[in-house]
């Protein structure tokens, strides 16, 4: 019996392989199977890391080990391993921000506390990344501030978030995201929940780190939000300017860097002016401009080796500015003029048509029209410029157009459909080229009209003009036969670099000297995040300023959004002018 049932194990067994067979054969008639293969692997091999990264205790790549540095304090790293990280809101509270020192709340743990009893510290609240990415956090914040110390919500104003701190040491895979908050008046009085026993109004200076036990990373932690007076004002000045293009608030925070390092007598730390410049980093999102000078300023002056005396900081500064005013100046208005050379031969007098207020745009626009310029074959014979609201930047751009004899015509934003057919081409400023995701980002108004002009408008535009606005359509299909052509003007610093993300590109400035804070999560994000860039959105005052503020007396469920800027696809652009360059879209 014992062979008879090995038998016929054998002969299933058998048949089992000739099916098998059967199939790989049919899969060897295609030509194909070795692709198929080979994504099977891939296939596995994904899966496997995949489950590998949501594993917390699974460590990969463990032959690049970390390097770590104790310089002033904690313990950091400057390698990022496959882990999974925490993150906490560390929360500081500022008395009186217009007095002078700052007195900071601070807190003492309770002794029942399993880490850091008795210390001090901000309040610390435990947050998702989810909630990170989403701004939710912040809410989450502040309840626990009402929780912690039972200020009132309506007392505490959100004023600045550090540079995040990536923690090693006994807070192992942390990463602390520093946050900063005003009272609005002091009349309130606090009350400690059982977390914290005790708590204090201090003002900053070194005796206090020394004569204090404190959590550790707080004084990390709070030099990331906190400044001197000037260099405050500083940064709130460049988050609040409306005046201003993309590379003129660029050249301002290198006289900024100048004007508080570069003048100094003895040598800074260099730690500060790293979190200062991050400040500046990350004071206008939509401005690609901004982060490129920041970047650029702290490599050259990284590359200085230990060199962190103020006349490095002044000769680093001067040369970025010496050569981006040179490039601003002559260079792209002359590439500007070529393109117009070789796209409109058959006309002499141009009209155009652009929108809000930029640098670029105005001194190429001066430098065609101008009279002093006789080589030039083109000229412009009018220009019509968008009022741009809300601060009616079109309106500083007309007057910043020199020759009296180009005629200028300012219209309102909905008069666009009427006015963009009867011009030669649109012209506009550009705040972010981003060429590897496909858009660049300016102030909002520009991707309407490239998407009428062009023709590429989403289907849920057509069907609403289909549904409402029939009549409408029918006019705009006579604006896409004159496919007016769109050229964005720019300076090469605007276009986005492949990791200028802070999370990516910051970390690499570190390893020379800036090794005191800790790198921040460095790990790869999808395409899809990398697009996801913050636009800019301003104060709503900006828009009620000029009918009825009241509304929202009226009706509880009315919102306001001052938002300033969008993402523009590349495809409805026909050519992007930079310094030294000329893209053009390949019609074909």
């Amino acid at each position: 019996m014992k062979d008879q049932s090995k038998i016929d194990q054998k002969n299933e067994n058998n048949k089992i392989l000739e099916t098998l067979k059967k199939k790989q054969a049919t899969f060897e008639s295609f030509s194909s199977y070795s692709i198929f293969k080979l994504f099977i692997s891939i296939t596995k091999f994904s899966c496997f890391i995949s489950c590998a990264m949501r594993n917390k205790d699974q460590h990969l790549f463990r032959g690049n080990e970390k390097k770590i540095f104790k310089f002033g304090g904690p313990v950091c790293s400057t390698f990022m391993t496959a882990v999974s990280l925490s993150h906490i809101v560390i929360a500081f509270v500022v008395k009186e921000p217009s007095k002078i020192p700052n007195e900071i709340l601070f807190l003492q743990q309770s002794a029942k506390m399993d880490e850091c009893p008795k210390c001090w510290c901000g309040i610390e609240v435990d947050v998702s990344e989810k909630e990170l990415s989403d701004n939710s956090y912040l809410e989450k914040v502040l309840i626990s501030i009402i929780e912690c110390t039972c200020l009132k919500r309506e007392n505490l104003l959100i004023s600045q978030t550090g540079r995040p701190l990536r923690l090693y040491g006994e807070r192992k895979n942390v990463l602390l995201h520093p946050q900063l908050f005003h009272l609005r008046s002091l009349h309130d009085t606090i009350c400690l929940n059982e977390k914290y026993m005790d708590y204090k109004w201090l003002t900053i200076n070194e005796k206090i780190w020394s004569e204090m036990e404190w959590v550790p990373f707080t004084q990390n932690a709070l030099g990331t939000v906190l400044f001197d007076p000037v260099e405050q004002s500083q940064i709130n000045w460049l988050k609040a300017d409306r005046k201003h293009g993309a590379s003129q608030l660029a050249i301002k925070c290198l006289e900024f860097l100048q004007e508080n390092y570069g003048t100094k007598k003895e040598s800074m730390s260099p730690v500060h002016v790293y979190n200062y410049c991050y400040q500046l980093f990350k004071s206008r999102s939509s401005m690609q401009p901004v982060a490129n000078v920041v970047i650029t300023f702290l490599e050259k002056w990284n590359a200085r080796e230990e060199d962190n005396t103020p006349q490095s900081v002044a000769k680093v500064c001067k040369s970025i500015i010496d050569e981006w005013s040179g490039d601003v100046d002559i260079r792209i208005p002359m590439m500007f003029h070529k393109l117009l050379c070789s796209r409109h031969e058959n006309h002499k007098k141009l009209k155009l048509f652009t929108l809000s207020i930029s640098s670029n745009v105005y001194k190429a626009l001066n430098f065609v029209s101008s009279e002093k310029h006789s080589h030039n074959k083109y000229t412009i014979d009018e220009i019509v410029i968008a009022e741009s609201r809300p601060l009616f930047e079109g309106v500083s751009m007309a007057e910043k157009i020199e020759n009296e004899n180009v005629s200028v015509t300012i219209i309102t934003e909905a008069q666009m459909g009427i006015f963009i057919p009867l011009c030669d081409a649109i012209v506009f400023g550009v705040d972010t080229i981003d060429l590897r995701n496909g858009y660049v980002i300016n102030k909002v108004g520009k991707r309407y009209e490239n998407d009428r002009e062009q023709g590429e408008a989403k289907m849920y535009f057509v069907f609403c003009y289909l549904l409402l606005h029939i009549f409408y359509l029918l006019w705009n299909l006579s604006v896409l036969k004159n496919n007016v052509p769109v050229y964005v003007i720019g300076h090469e610093s605007k276009l986005r670099r492949s990791n200028t993300d802070v999370t990516k590109e910051w970390p690499n400035l570190e390893e020379k000297r800036l090794l005191d804070q800790t790198k921040i999560n460095n790990e790869e994000k999808s395409t899809e995040d990398q697009r996801n860039v913050e636009l800019e959105e301003m104060d709503e005052g900006e828009i009620t300023k000029d009918w009825a503020s009241n509304i929202k007396t009226k009706r509880k469920n009315c919102q306001i959004r001052n938002i300033y800027f969008e993402k523009i696809p590349l495809l409805l652009i026909d050519a992007l002018v930079l310094t030294n360059q000329i893209i053009e879209q390949n019609k074909n």
